[in-house]
């Protein structure tokens, strides 16, 4: 396999060139093809309710792969409402939600350059770029991700929402690697989810 991401550092997108995946996990070693199995299986026996079928495909990627979760739809003006979100630790998780898995008005944000464009995003931040002007006091600081990557969910071929994975601080980053899995992890997501509306 192959892909051609954009990479955005600093909060500038840059093309990328193409890499082959391998699927590796720094945080839970590889990342099988019966991961992979395992969600479409169990998107398959969930609830068809939207939010449902989010939250356990979150529960799903980030206990597999990632640290933390958020699946964002986009509503009829094209804001990306977050349906589900889901991290392991309840204090990591109320942190991103308020500073990192928020709604996004459409605009030029990396979570919009991946929306509108149809390509993920891969981030490596310092803590300090994370959050621009409004930082959290020293204690959360330490909450701030690693690095995300922003990957389109389509349905019928129409990009309808994002999925954004974070790693935490004390993990490796996500590299460009692990940008082409992202988008076949969002592809998995974005055929279980038809019809949504936000």
């Amino acid at each position: 396999f192959a892909a051609t991401p954009q990479i955005a550092a600093a909060g500038q997108p840059v093309q990328g060139e193409t890499w082959s995946v391998t699927l590796q996990s720094a945080t839970s070693g590889p990342l099988t093809f019966s991961h992979l199995v395992g969600l479409n299986e169990r998107l398959r026996t969930v609830s068809p309710d939207a939010t449902a079928r989010a939250l356990a495909a979150c529960q799903h990627v980030a206990g597999a792969w990632a640290d933390g979760c958020a699946v964002r739809m986009a509503d009829g003006d094209n804001v990306l409402r977050r349906i589900a979100s889901w991290h392991p630790d309840g204090a990591r998780l109320e942190f991103l939600d308020r500073w990192v898995f928020v709604d996004r008005l459409p605009g030029t944000s990396n979570t919009n350059t991946a929306f509108e464009s149809g390509h993920a995003a891969l981030i490596q931040r310092s803590v300090a770029s994370w959050l621009g002007a409004e930082q959290p006091s020293p204690p959360y600081a330490a909450l701030v991700p690693r690095s995300a990557i922003i990957a389109p969910l389509v349905t019928g071929g129409l990009i309808v929402g994002v999925l954004t994975l974070v790693r935490d601080a004390d993990h490796t980053d996500f590299d460009v690697d692990d940008v082409e899995l992202a988008e076949t992890v969002a592809a998995i997501i974005g055929a279980h989810l038809p019809g949504i509306s936000v």
